[in-house]
């Protein structure tokens, strides 16, 4: 067993759930907190990058598009921050964690299937308009069943920990400093 590996096992061992394990809010808040930071970034390193279709489209072709193209992104990110932690950024800074049911991490295609999942059933692909009504149906299965689609179909859940007054301080900030950069974009 390497280094890393020690490291993983002891990081996980910290992670123990507290308090009520349904929080539906704070899992889009987590899921928005992501993507917005996405966006920040991505249009960070593509400010000089000339994309015709982000710029000089109207209003509601660069909204599809721009929904579209980071929200597959974020899929690959996910992916790839769910198999390595098992968590994401704004759901580690939200105490969060997924797991499988039977409580070990997922799989690099566990991951994937989820994160892809989540995308098209979740996230409506990132449509504007249209993803408000997935995310509306998806709090209601998570309300009335204890579960959302993708967490039923990939065998997971998500663990939560209790937010200490001065982690929900620093969280409120930096997820209003996200969304703030992000709604400032064009």
């Amino acid at each position: 067993m390497n280094d890393t590996e020690i490291l993983d096992i002891q990081e996980e061992d910290k992670i123990v759930p507290s308090g009520s394990q349904f929080r539906p809010w704070i899992r889009l808040w987590a899921r928005l907190f992501d993507i917005a930071l996405i966006k920040v970034i991505m249009f960070w390193l593509l400010s000089v990058a000339y994309i015709p279709i982000l710029v000089h489209s109207d209003i509601m072709i660069r909204y599809l598009a721009q929904g579209l193209i980071v929200t597959l992104i974020f899929v690959f990110i996910e992916t790839y921050a769910l198999f390595r932690w098992s968590t994401t950024p704004g759901k580690a800074l939200l105490k969060c964690r997924i797991k499988k049911t039977d409580h070990t991490k997922l799989t690099l295609t566990e991951c994937r299937n989820r994160s892809f999942t989540v995308w098209s059933r979740g996230l409506a692909c990132g449509l504007p308009f249209i993803s408000i009504l997935t995310i509306f149906a998806s709090y209601n299965d998570l309300k009335n069943h204890g579960t959302t689609f993708w967490d039923e179909k990939n065998d997971t859940y998500i663990e939560h920990q209790n937010l200490n007054d001065g982690r929900g301080v620093v969280a409120y900030i930096v997820l209003i400093a996200v969304f703030y950069f992000a709604l400032r974009l064009p």
